[in-house]
């Protein structure tokens, strides 16, 4: 006990001494920041800068790179007592360089990120999308929106700003700081601030706010615009203002903006003219009001989380926006949440649109949404006004996307037939050229005679026939007298593009390279035929992913040629790639993100990633979404709707397992029975009733954007088709129904499910089809890619992964910095890309 005791006296003098010497720390820290920094005492260097002096101190400028290198690098300002400084980076503003100033000693205001760019477990969009916007709010609404008075709002501008600055200065620890905050106020409402300084375009309204500060000062306008022109909240007395006249500038001199360029992350700056990341002066024509500027990883990083963003969701209300102008807001000024705004012109560039709505990441339920969505973000161009060198490069973007970048084979013929009869009020002409939609129609015909001749069912046609019928379609047979091969002979080596490829250029004289549309190797190598003498040359393939020479598809020139022209699509291999990772660790604790390829049938693993293989049709994409995942017991299945492909059925489930570390998902593709009866897919939960039905959709689990429980499957939980579809013009809602009965903590399932249409029917045991799965973050700052080359199918065998990382929302508490949090997640969704070889 007398040990004891003595242990506790020990610990409890350690902790006294340690608080002592942390407020000793404290009052000299207070004591620096107030009479050094603020009152300017016992300064030896005084810098120009925004039209301030600031008086300020050598030995803690030089924690900056950018000031040691001025400073010490053996130019004139090592003993100059004053030093002026000319920005002229337009995104480097004064409440941004006070920021960093203030931090260099120590201090400075708290970043906290308004309501509306602060996303939570609680709500993934931002408290923006459920708070009380009532002329009198209720007092917890209030106490959202208000920042305090200590506290600088780290709206997108300011952030971006106080990036770029610190990158200049070379400050790394404000450069870390501005950047996780930017990647971890994904909104809706900052969203395309992030993507357009990522590609290059710099914060809205800086060249505007740089040339405000260059003006006399009685040529202002009588608005500033007070994020980029005004001082950060507790410095406005910073400095003094400087009444040292201006010199005149040479007649004729021109607006300088600062091209940024990338360089060795070694490199530091050397005079005020110069960065880290290597700067170069470019003379700008006077109406040239759009300069670029890269940052580099930085830049790169914030771009990466923004196309994931997007990819997870869908949000298009176009509107323009900016903070209020000409006067500093109130300490308790309420906030009010900026519009939406995305899809919208300036925010997103043509060649973003099209990358972004073509990629297979971008969550969609089906092809016929993606068409619709394409159209609607098309719609919002025609108000746009641009050069016809814009129009003309936008044109193309957007016809390359309804060309390439929207899977058709796979639509039945009523949603062809409609694509072919809409028209763009922008262009007066059918979105889709008609010879896209023919070939499409074609394709998924040529890929069903692959299957059904690789398939020998008693119908030598394999006609579909009514779900279920046993007489069609008898899954006992032996599957040896069913089946020769496993493979439809759809894809090809890279080597048999290669020998096409030499073979048409030597006939032809020319030279190709890789084409971007997805071809391994550009068909433009010449077009000249083999001369009459020689004829092709035997060993090479007269066919290529699954396509022959003939030109019934190809068009009626045919031939090798015109078959490189042909889209081709790449088969993946095994392969898990991860985007925008890197916040875990601003909670103080890394979690688990390893995967593993999982066959749910046998517990066999994935068989060895192939050669690079192509093939010309077209696979199949299509997003799903669960509910309540974080109600589901252990090895417990929420599965998608079911759907047809290449002559099978097949859905999507997920279930969780427990673990040492905590809990995994496993997400898995399911080639399923169709003898069996369909699985209910995932649902909504119910709204809460309470005092009347106006109300009762205000206690609804569903996230903002998402269907009501009653809502039909095809609108809600990932079916084929869309509202819009021909197909569900008449679909009616289905109930939701609890998958555990009597339990109050369950997800919930539709009554019944759908069963799809089969026009025909792969009557083999087992095929090889590749897939990928794509899964973003809860939040939508990161996405997970999980790759598999053809593997074997039976009928119902699974094959997927299983990963702790994929539930994981990783946000900041009332947006400090200092408080993040990492919690479950009770939806899920994902993207599946599948194909057949």
């Amino acid at each position: 006990r007398r040990k004891e005791r003595k242990r506790v006296r020990i610990r409890q003098g350690q902790a006294q001494t340690s608080s002592r010497h942390h407020a000793r720390m404290a009052a000299m820290q207070s004591h620096l920041y107030d009479f050094g920094l603020l009152k300017g005492q016992c300064s030896d260097v005084r810098i120009r800068a925004f039209g301030r002096i600031y008086s300020l101190h050598r030995l803690f400028l030089i924690q900056s790179g950018f000031f040691r290198a001025m400073l010490c690098g053996g130019f004139a300002e090592d003993l100059a007592l004053s030093a002026a400084l000319r920005f002229d980076d337009p995104n480097i503003t004064r409440a941004a360089f006070e920021y960093c100033i203030a931090h260099l000693y120590g201090g400075g205001p708290k970043l906290v990120l308004p309501y509306w760019s602060s996303p939570s477990a609680r709500d993934p969009l931002s408290p923006a999308f459920e708070i009380d916007f009532s002329p009198a709010p209720s007092q917890a609404s209030q106490s959202v929106r208000i920042i305090p008075p200590n506290c600088q709002p780290a709206t997108p501008r300011f952030l971006l700003s106080l990036l770029a600055t610190s990158i200049y200065l070379n400050i790394p620890s404000i450069t870390s700081q501005a950047l996780t905050l930017t990647l971890c106020s994904m909104t809706p409402y900052t969203i395309s601030h992030y993507l357009r300084f990522a590609i290059g375009k710099g914060i809205e309204g800086a060249v505007e706010a740089m040339r405000h500060s260059r003006m006399p000062s009685s040529k202002l306008p009588s608005l500033w615009d007070w994020e980029l022109e005004g001082p950060a909240r507790t410095l406005e007395e910073l400095g003094r203002l400087d009444d040292t006249p201006k010199k005149q500038s040479k007649k004729g001199q021109r607006f300088k903006a600062m091209k940024f360029s990338r360089g060795r992350e070694n490199d530091t700056a050397s005079s005020a003219g110069k960065t880290r990341g290597g700067i170069e002066g470019v003379d700008q024509d006077d109406n040239d009001d759009d300069p670029e500027f890269h940052y580099g990883a930085p830049a790169d990083k914030i771009g990466e989380v923004c196309a994931c963003w997007i990819a997870s969701g869908d949000l298009d209300v176009p509107n323009p926006w900016n903070l209020p102008r000409n006067q500093m807001p109130d300490v308790y000024d309420l906030y009010q949440a900026p519009p939406l705004r995305l899809w919208s012109y300036p925010s997103m560039p043509s060649v973003w649109v099209r990358a972004l709505i073509s990629s297979d990441s971008f969550f969609v339920r089906s092809e016929w949404e993606r068409y619709c969505f394409a159209k609607r973000v098309l719609s919002l161009s025609a108000a746009k006004t641009t050069t016809s060198e814009e129009m003309d490069e936008d044109e193309t973007e957007y016809l390359e996307l309804f060309s390439s970048g929207i899977y058709y084979t796979h639509m039945s013929f009523q949603e062809l037939k409609q694509i072919g009869d809409d028209v763009s009020a922008v262009t007066g002409r059918p979105f889709v050229p008609l010879n896209v939609l023919q070939a499409a129609l074609w394709a998924g015909s040529e890929l069903k005679n692959h299957v059904l001749s690789r398939s020998k069912p008693k119908n030598a046609f394999g006609a579909g026939g009514s779900y279920g019928d046993r007489a069609a379609f008898d899954e006992s047979t032996d599957s040896q007298s069913l089946e020769e091969d496993l493979d439809l002979g759809i894809s090809s080596p890279v080597d048999d593009f290669k020998k096409v490829h030499d073979s048409v250029a030597q006939a032809g004289g020319g030279r190709g390279a890789r084409s971007r549309s997805g071809t391994p190797f550009d068909a433009n190598v010449g077009r000249s035929p083999f001369p009459a003498h020689q004829g092709p040359d035997p060993t090479v393939t007269q066919s290529l992913g699954g396509l022959g020479t003939g030109s019934l598809l190809l068009g009626s020139a045919g031939g090798k040629a015109a078959l490189l022209e042909r889209r081709y699509y790449l088969v993946p291999s095994d392969d898990t790639i991860r985007y925008g990772e890197g916040l875990q660790a601003i909670h103080g604790a890394s979690t688990s993100a390893s995967s593993s390829g999982h066959n749910a049938s046998s517990g066999a693993q994935p068989s060895a990633a192939p050669d690079e293989t192509w093939t010309g049709y077209e696979p199949m994409r299509l997003g799903v979404e669960f509910f309540g995942v974080d109600k589901l017991h252990e090895k417990q299945r929420l599965y998608s709707p079911t759907f047809f492909y290449a002559g099978s059925i097949w859905n999507l489930y997920v279930q969780t397992v427990n673990k040492p570390k905590g809990i995994q998902l496993g997400v898995y593709l399911h080639r399923q029975s169709q003898l069996e009866n369909l699985p209910l897919p995932s649902a909504p939960s119910p709204p809460i009733r309470i005092d009347n039905d106006e109300d009762a959709e205000e206690g609804s689990n569903a996230a903002p954007g998402t269907a009501a429980a009653t809502s039909s499957i095809a609108q809600s939980a990932g079916g084929v088709g869309s509202p819009a579809s021909p197909l569900n013009q008449h679909v009616l809602p289905i109930p939701v129904v609890p998958l555990n009965a009597g339990s109050t903590h369950t997800p919930y399932v539709y009554s019944n499910c759908p069963a799809p249409l089969i026009s025909y029917r792969d009557t083999r045991k087992t095929l090889r089809a590749y897939f990928s799965i794509h899964c973003p973050s809860p939040l939508g700052n990161a996405l997970t890619k999980f790759s598999s080359g053809p593997d074997q199918f039976t009928i119902s065998q699974s094959w997927g992964w299983k990963s702790s990382s994929l539930l994981g929302a990783v946000y900041l508490e009332e947006g400090f910095i200092g408080k993040g949090k990492n919690e479950g997640w009770d939806r899920f969704r994902c993207v599946c890309t599948i194909g057949v070889v």
